[in-house]
């Protein structure tokens, strides 16, 4: 009973940050702090929490590193070589080469790279996963208001023309204000 009390603070935390801006990154931060409290303290369901969380972060290190490749390709064939639009695929690259450096043979310094990577693989991932699950839990809460001003973010010209992706934004933005 005592433990639910604990969890109530970081929730009303959260439930006044998401009132007051629903956009703030930081609440997508809280919810997974506050979801992943819940289930720690619901020990009747424990064991099975802790069995779909497993396989939740298993498939999404496999599909996410599939999607990251998919739409570094994608990004670069839309957008060009730079940096800015590597980041996926990089991101993708780097869950690969964490996992396969499971694999490799022991050689000094192997622990050490072994558990930055690692660190590095979890808190990429922990963000990840909040911002999914965060985007899902706002879906369940869609903006009932017809919107005053319409933001379309860009993403660069190649020398005078509009890329493919920003061309995109640009139909979907003047179709939503028709």
């Amino acid at each position: 009973m005592y433990l639910y009390l604990f969890w109530l603070f970081p929730a009303l935390i959260f439930l006044l940050f998401f009132m007051s801006d629903r956009r703030r990154l930081f609440n997508a931060y809280l919810f997974s702090i506050n979801l992943g409290l819940l289930l720690l303290i619901s020990a009747q369901i424990a064991i099975i929490v802790f069995v779909v969380i497993s396989i939740f972060v298993f498939l999404s290190i496999i599909f996410s590193s599939i999607f990251l490749l998919f739409n570094g390709r994608q990004m670069m064939a839309f957008e060009g070589k730079r940096l800015a639009n590597l980041l996926s695929l990089l991101y993708g690259l780097f869950i690969i080469g964490a996992l396969a450096l499971h694999f490799l043979p022991y050689f000094p310094g192997n622990d050490i790279l072994i558990y930055l990577t690692d660190l590095a693989l979890f808190y990429m991932t922990f963000l990840y996963l909040s911002y999914v699950s965060y985007g899902t839990f706002c879906n369940l809460f869609p903006v009932r208001k017809e919107p005053d001003a319409i933001i379309i973010l860009g993403s660069g010209l190649i020398g005078d023309k509009v890329p493919p992706l920003l061309a995109q934004r640009l139909e979907k933005g003047k179709a939503i204000y028709e």
